[in-house]
């Protein structure tokens, strides 16, 4: 209430009750607007001033809205509607804040907004990918690397900046894509994959040793037996009927022939073996499981015997065993010496008999064949040698003329080295013979990521005027197939 009836009309009493419109004034109490035609009652200008105040910036003693808002966004100044505005263009769908790291576009993006394969809804949130068959992801610090297992391709965009907006992955040439919710898998696809290739054309760093023993011998996987001072695993159990022992242990054991003696186990107490022959280990694949390993090998072909003039000389040397895992082929024999006038005898293939008998071990293993008998026919003066026996790979080498002149030394893998010839009043040598083959697939429970193996030496002939020649080294081949 301002004014009352019958007060008196003076300036202490009657002033204080109006807004003075002559001079600046203040309304020490709540001043309020019922206009109803012009909206809602505000019952409170004053604070309705200072609730503006707090929302929008401005004060009495500034011209302009204050945002100190970051760099290329809006600026101190502008106008609701036009700061409105430049903030609804960075959410447009084709010109908005495009995440490159400069001032009012947003940090880079080091994630995608969703992923989706061609023709797929897009999806979001958290996603997981599952690497499939031929397939291996693996994540590092600047993102995720695909890649193709079974060789050393790598599906990945490497020197580009991060991916932002919308991704599709598209499936190229033997790559299949599949999405089950918020899993994508990708996997190999198209048959197998052009397999890893090691040929081996000698034995690496000695590992183990290969031991030719009696076929009464019996051992038992992990069974361990020392000679020189040297510990031996066994890595295969043998028994009765068996002549290769292969063992762990990178010691040099006794040369040519020596005593193997248990040392924990329940295999043969003592075992006398005949020849010891280095493994090498060699590493066949790491991560991904291959489908199968395909072996190729061949032992050691052996030497030319020799002829003479008034009597027998030395034998060829035997080829030295090949053996990939627990399958062991032995070395052609070298070809007996004109004192005996004998047939050599080609190398035996799988000797310990797991090639189709052991699980996860099929292939094919041949014999080698074996050298002839030097020839006893006369020409002119001198006895034609016998030839070295021919091997997978090819001839053998041919047989001397036992005049003393040189003989060509076998060079097909596994072959055998030629007999020396002799004079007419002698005898020649006979051929020595091939080394064994064995093409092997190796799959399931067989598989391991590496193999003990062993590339048999060549048998060298024997020195003299009539000698024989050298048989030819053996060879492998490891093929690892992927799908």
């Amino acid at each position: 209430m301002g004014v009352l009836d019958g007060q008196p009309v003076n300036a202490a009493i009657t002033n204080p009750a109006f807004i003075n419109k002559n001079i600046n004034d203040n309304m020490p109490n709540i001043l309020g607007f019922n206009r109803i035609s012009s909206g809602p009652n505000i019952a409170d200008i004053q604070q309705a001033v200072n609730n503006l105040y707090t929302a929008t910036g401005v004060s009495e003693t500034q011209t302009g809205t204050q945002y100190n808002a970051p760099l290329g966004t809006i600026l101190n100044g502008d106008s609701h509607l036009v700061a409105l505005t430049k903030l609804a263009r960075k959410f447009d769908a084709l010109t908005g804040h495009l995440h490159t790291g400069t001032a009012g576009d947003a940090p880079l993006l080091h994630v995608v907004r969703s992923l989706a394969i061609t023709g797929s809804m897009g999806i979001f949130g958290d996603l997981t990918l599952i690497s499939g068959a031929g397939v291996a992801i693996t994540q590092g610090a600047s993102g995720f690397t695909f890649s193709v297992t079974g060789g050393s391709t790598t599906i990945a965009a490497s020197g580009n900046p991060p991916l932002s907006g919308n991704v599709v992955l598209v499936a190229g040439a033997g790559v299949s894509l599949s999405q089950s919710g918020q899993n994508i898998t990708i996997a190999a696809t198209g048959g197998f994959l052009s397999p890893d290739i090691i040929p081996l054309t000698t034995t690496g760093t000695r590992a183990g040793s290969l031991f030719i023993v009696p076929n009464t011998t019996t051992a038992s996987a992990g069974d361990t037996y020392t000679n020189s001072g040297n510990t031996y695993t066994v890595l295969y159990t043998i028994t009765s009927g068996n002549i290769a022992l292969l063992c762990s242990g990178s010691g040099i054991p006794s040369a040519p022939s020596g005593t193997l003696t248990r040392t924990s186990g329940s295999g043969s107490a003592t075992i006398a073996y005949t020849n010891a022959v280095p493994l090498a280990q060699q590493t066949v694949y790491s991560s991904q499981v291959p489908v199968y390993i395909k072996v190729k090998f061949i032992s050691g072909g052996g030497g030319g015997g020799a002829g003479s003039n008034s009597g027998g000389f030395s034998p060829g040397n035997d080829g030295e065993p090949s053996s990939f895992g627990p399958i062991v082929n032995t070395g052609g024999q070298g070809g007996p010496s004109a004192a005996t006038m004998t047939q050599s005898v080609g190398g035996v293939a799988d000797v310990n008999g797991v090639v189709n008998v052991v699980t996860g071990i099929k292939g094919t293993t041949v014999n080698g064949a074996a050298g002839t008998i030097g020839k006893a026919e006369l020409l002119v003066d001198y006895v034609l040698g016998g030839n070295g026996a021919a091997s997978f790979y090819g001839g053998g080498a041919p047989g001397g003329p036992g005049n003393g002149a040189a003989i060509a030394d076998a060079v097909a893998f596994g072959s055998g080295g030629g007999g020396g010839g002799a004079g007419s009043s002698g005898s020649a040598g006979s051929g020595g013979s091939a080394g064994a083959w064995s093409d092997i697939f190796i799959f399931g429970s067989a598989l391991s990521p590496s193999f003990y193996y062993c590339v048999g030496l060549k048998g060298n002939n024997n020195s003299g005027t009539f000698a024989g020649s050298n048989g030819a080294r053996g060879d492998m081949l490891i093929e690892v197939y992927y799908q």
